[in-house]
């Protein structure tokens, strides 16, 4: 099915990029906040997402040791899932099920 998604960007938004400074403003936030880390990332360098990590009060790092687009599909993709739903459970305290997690987990020591 062909998509109408266009890769582009407009040119304004460069002006505001030299201001963007996630990693200073970590530590103001408030929220749980997850952070999925590719450890082979070659498009978007994992240091500073590890960093903003370590400096949110209530951040947490999961680290993948996979390159930027093998977390979007297969047994990595599952495995992320897997940690969001289980982080977005405790960060909303719901009660975990026994399953969480499990299955995700054995698929991807079965893909290794």
């Amino acid at each position: 099915m062909p998509t109408t998604w266009r890769n582009e960007i407009c040119a304004r938004a460069f002006a505001t990029l030299a201001a963007y400074r996630p990693v200073a403003r970590a530590a103001r936030i408030a929220a749980p906040l997850l952070v999925c880390v590719a450890a082979r990332d070659a498009v978007t360098p994992p240091g500073p997402a590890e960093k903003a990590s370590r400096r949110a009060p209530r951040g947490e790092l999961k680290t993948y040791p996979i390159g930027h687009f093998e977390i979007y599909h297969g047994a990595w993709f599952e495995c992320a899932v897997a940690d969001q739903v289980a982080f977005l459970a405790r960060a909303l305290r719901l009660a975990p099920r026994a399953s969480d997690g499990q299955a995700a987990r054995a698929s991807v020591a079965d893909a290794a």
